[in-house]
């Protein structure tokens, strides 16, 4: 908490400690979930959570990337003849 203490100090006008729990949160999200957010955070319960931490643009365009990388795998997979079933089997 030596962050938040340090912009208490610095007391900079209009900024609230809901505002630095808001920026936790949305910080935390690209590295972790939002149940141990959530922990950190004191909520108990994951909806609480959810409103406070907000995916950045980047976060966002990185997950999009990830999935459609996901898609175009797969229908390589099955244009080689391969299942889609066997594609994602564990």
């Amino acid at each position: 908490m030596t962050n938040i203490s340090n912009v208490l100090v610095a007391k900079l006008p209009g900024l609230r400690l809901h505002d630095v729990r808001h920026t936790f949160a949305s910080t935390a999200l690209e590295h972790e979930t939002l149940d141990q957010i959530g922990r950190v955070l004191g909520h108990q319960n994951p909806q609480t959570t959810r409103r406070y931490a907000h995916l950045s643009d980047a976060a966002s365009g990185a997950v999009a990337e990830k999935v459609g990388n996901a898609i175009a795998s797969a229908i390589g997979d099955i244009s080689k003849g391969n299942s889609i079933m066997q594609r994602f089997s564990v």
